[in-house]
C-alpha cells in the first residue's frame, strides 16, 4: 500500500521527536494529505521554477525547506494579513500549478534544521571542507576547528568551493591577516555573533539572512572577529541533496524517489571599472 503524504510528512518529522508539532511550520503547505507519494522533488524553495519543474515532469510531492508562499509560518492562513497584497497573485499563481498537477507541497524545516549529522550547517561546513563533526553547537550555531590559517585564505578557499553553486565571490568583514582556527557556522537566520564567541569561536561564516550590519558585523570588526558572509540559499543548498539522500535511503521500500532540483545563485557582484 503506498504511503500518503500525511504519513509521509509525519515520518519526516519523527526525526525530531522534541519538536513542538503545535508550533512547528513543517507542514502540509498545500495540496491534499490523502494523495500518494511516489516522487519527490525536494528543493530549498518552492519558487515558481520548482513548482513548473515539478508539474511538467511527474512529480506528485514537493518538499520544501523555505516558505512557498513568502511568509515563514501557518502559510496560507491568513494570507490578507501576512501577505502583502501587491504579492497576491503570485500565491494564486502557485496554488494554480499545484492544483492543476495534483501536486502535495510540504515544509521541512524545523526538522531539518536541527538533523545533527545532515542540517543545513553541518552539510555547509562537509561542503567547504571542514569535516564532519562540530567541536560545539549551542541553539543551531555550530563550531568546527580547522588547521590554522589567515582568515582571508579561509575565505578564498570557502569561495572556491561554493563558486559551482553559483556565487562568484564572499563578503569578508574584519582583519583578513588574522590566524583563525576555530569557525562558527550558522547558515539561517540565528547567526549571533555573541553566541559564536561563547561557543570559543575566532570567526564565523554566516549567511546574509541573518545578520545584520550595524549591529553584530560592526561589534565584529570592532573586536577582531572575521566574518564571512554568503547567500543563505547557497548556505543551504548542500543540505539539500543531504535531504534527498535520505529520503531515498529510508523509503526506498515505500517504493518512493527524490531528485535534488539544484537552484543556482542568480545574482551577481557587479564591480565598478576602477
Amino acid at each position: 500500500m503506498l504511503m500518503t503524504a500525511s504519513q509521509f510528512r509525519r515520518s519526516l518529522i519523527s526525526m525530531c521527536p522534541g519538536l513542538d508539532r503545535r508550533k512547528t511550520c513543517d507542514r502540509i503547505v498545500a495540496g491534499n494529505g490523502k494523495n500518494a507519494v511516489r516522487r519527490v522533488l525536494v528543493t530549498w524553495i518552492a519558487d515558481l521554477d520548482a513548482l513548473r519543474f515539478a508539474a511538467e515532469n511527474g512529480f506528485d510531492t514537493v518538499v520544501t525547506h523555505e516558505a512557498t508562499f513568502y511568509y515563514h509560518e501557518k502559510e496560507l492562513m491568513d494570507i490578507g494579513r501576512t501577505v502583502d497584497e501587491v504579492m497576491h497573485g503570485a500565491v494564486e499563481e502557485k496554488l494554480d500549478i499545484i492544483r492543476k498537477a495534483s501536486l502535495t507541497v510540504i515544509r521541512c524545516h524545523d526538522v531539518w534544521d536541527r538533523n545533527p549529522e545532515m542540517g543545513p550547517a553541518v552539510s555547509l561546513a562537509r561542503y567547504i571542507g571542514l569535516g564532519h563533526f562540530p567541536a560545539a553547537s549551542a541553539n543551531m550555531q555550530f563550531r568546527f576547528d580547522s588547521s590554522p590559517m589567515k582568515a582571508v585564505d579561509l575565505a578564498l578557499n570557502i569561495a572556491e568551493k561554493l563558486k559551482p553553486l553559483g556565487q562568484d565571490g564572499i563578503e569578508l568583514f574584519g582583519d583578513g591577516e588574522k590566524t583563525v582556527c576555530r569557525v562558527g557556522i550558522c547558515t539561517g537566520q540565528a547567526g549571533s555573533i555573541p553566541n559564536f564567541v561563547r561557543l570559543g569561536c575566532d570567526c564565523a561564516v554566516i549567511s546574509d539572512d541573518g545578520s545584520n550590519y550595524w549591529k553584530n558585523i560592526v561589534w565584529a570588526q570592532e573586536h577582531s572577529f572575521p566574518v564571512f558572509r554568503i547567500s543563505h540559499f547557497t548556505a543551504e543548498e548542500p543540505s539539500m541533496s543531504s535531504l534527498t539522500d535520505y529520503i531515498n535511503r529510508t523509503f526506498a521500500l515505500e517504493g518512493i524517489t527524490a531528485e535534488h532540483f539544484v537552484h543556482r545563485r542568480r545574482c551577481r557582484v557587479v564591480k565598478s571599472g576602477n
